[in-house]
């Protein structure tokens, strides 16, 4: 007796070879199958209904029928092969490339939203030809035919561009009703394969002997304790005005998008209110077994009333915690409590696929995820960042106006030498008009730079390099760990009033050289500004210089392996080497005329 299954990669490649499953397969089609999925992609037309209009298909006609009933005020056909953009409040109709035809009576087609849509909160339902419900098809005699697909969009909190050959959405054939593990196969299977864990105190994972199953399946719980994410529970998303490019965006900031949801007295309760839209993760994590894929359900009776989180499919692989896409239908803010169960994770057999969610040919984005973590278009989340809980960033600096500091400048970018003059504006500027700011909020705000006295030390032919901590609790600027530099010095402080930029130099050699000989009184030698990096087009140099005659020694965690190199071999090092510091490439090859700025200068004085 074959038992009724999910279908898997080389099955839904043969429903393709079998022309079962048609049209739109140009291109990366190996990626779109996935272990036990397929991701059909969207054509270059939408429909934008208003904000007003309920779409639903009609058992008896095809969705295109039905949608022409639709007054024509009412839709507007778009053309979206240059990109689109689609908006919060307005529902979209695009239709698929991809259709079905001929599938076996009884087949059951159930589509969810990919898992990135899910995280921007985008509400993907799929719709097809002679079937009323959302996200479910069942082929039988009276459907038995070509039956075109369509995705239903609703942008719920992010706007975002879309184009041709998008996938926003991925579909299972199973091969009846039964292919989902029932109560008794359920517990059998993991009574013989556990595969839900707990992660200690360690971050050592602890199979759960005994999980909750309610029906066919097993109860996942909400993860509000926030261990071993810095007690961050979750993301929060914020409005913002820009769209996400789902073709070009990547590493955008999470701060622009989300807030932080951290613990208060270690509560362990957060309240959601009505049209919030969350990220928030399971307390379990989850190893899928590879005979096997999973579904979250969307509700359950002791989470919220309504719907609770988008859908979420699971191949078979998969592992890591569950993220939520949460928000609340009700009229009343919903409390949460940890571990509460918020969903039910259904199982449905397979065969073994040919290729496995987290091995390169299904090129899996959340793989071995922890905690509630963004879409892939995102910047990989820093919980310690994002909890501010690193003590080199958690602090305020001194910032000024990007346009009045490039003005000063002979040429925008790279090294300028300026003149003492106008040095001393600079300094009577802050002095008179200090802004303060946090490194948090200023990491990414390129109106406003961070100024850093930069000190370069010289010994003869040589200059002082040193190599920068590997860790942000060390050293706080991210991307700068482990690189080398020859600059020493650091962010302004409201502690350096009132002569903010000689003070800040004094405290910050004081707190991280000992210059055992001491050294020469610095002189300013130029100003320095880059604009390659991100970390690089928020900052500003007020770059000094210094002689001495002794050895030195480094008095912080911040500084390691300190050395004399000669200069000659420094710019020779520099055309091989790519772990300098962006300043430190820059000034190398003109250490040699910021040495003759400094003895000129000298002479004057």
């Amino acid at each position: 007796m074959e038992f009724h299954r999910c279908l898997v990669s080389q099955e839904i490649g043969d429903l393709i070879a079998l022309e079962e499953i048609s049209g739109g397969f140009e291109g990366q089609l190996d990626k779109r199958i996935q272990p036990a999925s397929f991701e059909p992609t969207i054509g270059d037309k939408v429909f934008v209904l208003g904000q007003e209009i309920p779409f639903r298909a009609n058992e008896k006609e095809q969705v295109y029928r039905t949608l022409l009933k639709i007054p024509s005020r009412k839709r507007q056909l778009s053309d979206i092969v240059d990109g689109f953009e689609i908006k919060v409040g307005y529902t979209y109709l695009f239709p698929l490339q991809e259709s079905l035809k001929n599938l076996p009576d009884g087949f059951i087609v159930k589509a969810s939203p990919k898992s990135t849509m899910g995280r921007l909160f985008h509400d993907v339902r799929l719709i097809a030809d002679y079937s009323v419900p959302y996200n479910e098809i069942r082929i039988n005699e009276s459907n038995n035919k070509n039956i075109n697909l369509w995705l239903m969009v609703k942008p719920l909190t992010f706007n975002s561009v879309v184009y041709p050959g998008i996938s926003m959405n991925q579909i299972r054939f199973l091969t009846g009703p039964g292919a989902q593990l029932s109560y008794e196969e359920l517990k059998k299977e993991y009574q013989d394969n556990p595969f839900l864990f707990k992660i200690d105190e360690k971050g050592e994972k602890i199979p759960i002997n005994k999980p909750d199953i309610l029906g066919s399946g097993l109860r996942i719980s909400l993860n509000l304790e926030g261990q071993h994410t810095h007690n961050v529970v979750g993301l929060k998303a914020r409005k913002n005005p820009f769209p996400i490019d789902l073709r070009y965006s990547k590493n955008l900031p999470v701060d622009d998008f989300f807030e932080c949801i951290q613990l208060k007295n270690d509560s362990n309760i957060i309240i959601i209110p009505e049209g919030g839209y969350y990220l928030l993760s399971s307390s379990e994590e989850i190893h899928i077994p590879t005979n096997l894929c999973g579904e979250l359900c969307t509700s359950h009776s002791q989470a919220l009333k309504g719907r609770g989180h988008l859908a979420g499919f699971f191949d078979n692989g998969f592992k890591g915690t569950a993220t939520f896409e949460v928000t609340c239908d009700e009229t009343e803010n919903a409390v949460l409590i940890n571990e509460m169960n918020i969903s039910e994770l259904e199982l449905f057999r397979t065969i073994l696929p040919h290729k496995i969610y987290g091995s390169e040919e299904a090129g899996s984005h959340y793989q071995n995820q922890f905690g509630p973590k963004p879409a892939k278009y995102f910047s990989v989340p820093d919980f310690g960042q994002l909890a501010r809980n690193y003590a080199q960033l958690n602090r305020s600096v001194l910032v000024v106006p990007k346009e009045y500091l490039l003005s000063s400048r002979k040429q925008r970018t790279g090294f300028s030498s300026i003149t003492l003059d106008e040095l001393t504006t600079i300094q009577e500027y802050t002095i008179k008009n200090p802004i303060f700011a946090s490194m948090y909020d200023c990491e990414s705000d390129e109106l406003l730079l961070q100024l850093i006295p930069y000190l370069i030390a010289f010994r003869d032919n040589e200059v002082l390099m040193y190599k920068r901590a590997e860790k942000i609790e060390d050293y706080g600027e991210r991307k700068l760990h482990g690189k080398l530099s020859i600059g020493l010095g650091g962010h302004i402080t409201e502690k350096d009033e009132p002569n903010y930029v000689e003070n800040c130099l004094k405290r910050e050699l004081a707190e991280e050289i000992n210059f055992c000989d001491g050294y020469s009184s610095p002189i300013f030698v130029g100003t320095l500004w880059a604009s390659e990096k991100p970390v690089d087009k928020v900052h500003f140099g007020l770059v000094y210089s210094t002689v001495i005659e002794g050895d030195v020694a480094s008095t912080s965690k911040e500084i390691l392996e300190t050395k004399f190199i000669p200069i000659k071999d420094l710019q020779e090092r520099v055309k091989k080497d790519d772990n300098f510091e962006t300043w430190t490439r820059i000034l190398i090859p003109k250490l040699n005329d910021i040495k003759s700025i400094y003895y000129s200068s000298l002479e004057k004085i």
